[in-house]
């Protein structure tokens, strides 16, 4: 993580650790791995030098409330014809079978960031693997905003933040695979296929989701919605063009870093996912979620612990229930957990049609159609969906 600055909304939860969470030792001396990783890193970005590149910083999209916003983006090395106000250009032609460039651009270990938002200004500080994840005191009027990040002489990139408004009451979490993307593969080589090959013109939307995200949002027009995945950064332009072009609602992604960690060869997708929910609970302590996810890994059982640790904090938990080839491909399914949260609602169902129907049972979705507008893809994101004709630097 980068470094951050504390806010006043980082009050601890009074909830129970959970026990999905592996405690963990922390080791005196660096991993091997990590070293290895940090010296690669190194030499890439050494290499990149040479070559004339310069640091450049890709913007995602972040959130916050009026008095604070959380700031994520990633600082690499990288030609500057490859990338346009911190996103990655490309050729459509070119786009389909080359994912694995998201991770040739070597990051910048620990640059120092300056983000300009609400007419101030704040310099943070990357991590080892050149992400800035951080949290600063801005006032910002609620809804889409932007923020200007620059780092160490690069052009200026902006990003685009969803302030959430003080009474919003309500909040959407959505895993992405095989939720909101139905994917045909064994799940031990669905990352790597994600990451390194498919782009978003090859992926496949889950029948009805964006449906159901829509029709979320015309009964709580405010509300935020979410992205939480096992994914890593690097995939993060391209999850986020997949989204707009299937008209999903547009909002941020909480992905994990790739490679390994200090203490262990390889990250944790169930710790990543039960620590992200939790801090969302601290940020949002009057907001109550609505955990969507599917029941091919352990979403049922996270979802399940979330409710058991912050009861007060769950609207409903809505699960899809795969097909039975794609349940094979996942590892089989997950344990049914409905017994163990009393008084949270749950959701089965096959696809977005099914799921908006228990929905409207239980008074969350309107049957009829509601005049509220939901939030629209900020300009800024929209342009990054149209792929220009300039060339893409590698």
């Amino acid at each position: 993580m980068a470094d951050r600055i504390p806010a006043p909304h980082a009050a601890a939860v009074d909830a129970p650790p959970s026990p999905l969470v592996e405690e963990r030792e922390p080791l005196i001396t660096e991993h091997v791995a990590t070293m290895l990783q940090d010296r690669w890193h190194a030499f890439r970005r050494k290499s990149a030098i040479r070559r004339g590149l310069m640091p450049t910083v890709m913007s995602f999209t972040g959130y916050g409330t009026t008095g604070w916003i959380r700031v994520l983006s990633r600082v690499v090395m990288a030609p500057d014809e490859a990338f346009e106000n911190g996103r990655r250009l490309a050729k459509m032609v070119e786009d389909g079978m080359r994912g694995w460039h998201n991770f040739t651009s070597p990051p910048v270990a620990y640059a120092l960031v300056q983000i300009t938002a609400g007419g101030q200004s704040f310099t943070v500080r990357a991590d080892r693997g050149g992400l800035v994840d951080a949290v600063v005191e801005a006032e910002l009027e609620p809804g889409w905003q932007t923020v200007t990040l620059q780092s160490n002489g690069s052009e200026p990139a902006t990003s685009d933040v969803y302030i959430v408004d003080d009474h919003v009451v309500t909040g959407v979490v959505s895993d992405v695979d095989d939720t909101v993307v139905v994917t045909y593969l064994p799940r031990p080589f669905l990352a790597a296929w994600n990451s390194f090959v498919l782009d978003e013109h090859a992926r496949t939307p889950t029948p009805g989701m964006a449906v159901m995200l829509h029709r979320l949002l015309e009964t709580q027009p405010a509300s935020p919605v979410i992205y939480l995945s096992t994914g890593a950064w690097n995939v993060a332009q391209t999850l986020s063009r997949f989204l707009s072009r299937n008209l999903y609602p547009f909002g941020p992604l909480l992905l994990t870093s790739w490679g390994p960690t200090e203490d262990r060869w390889f990250r944790s997708g169930m710790e990543h996912k039960v620590s992200q929910l939790d801090r969302l609970a601290r940020d949002y302590p009057g907001v109550r979620w609505l955990l969507i996810g599917d029941d091919g890994q352990h979403d049922p059982e996270i979802y399940a612990d979330f409710a058991r640790r912050h009861p007060d904090r769950v609207r409903a938990i809505v699960i899809r229930q795969l097909t039975p080839s794609q349940a094979v491909l996942a590892g089989g399914r997950a344990d049914d957990p409905r017994d163990t949260t009393p008084g949270v609602p749950w959701c089965y169902g096959p696809d977005g049609a099914t799921l908006s129907r228990q929905l409207e049972d239980l008074g969350i979705l309107d049957g009829g159609r509601s005049e509220a507008q939901p939030q629209a893809w900020p300009m800024t994101a929209q342009l990054s969906v149209v792929a220009p004709e300039a060339g893409h630097g590698r």
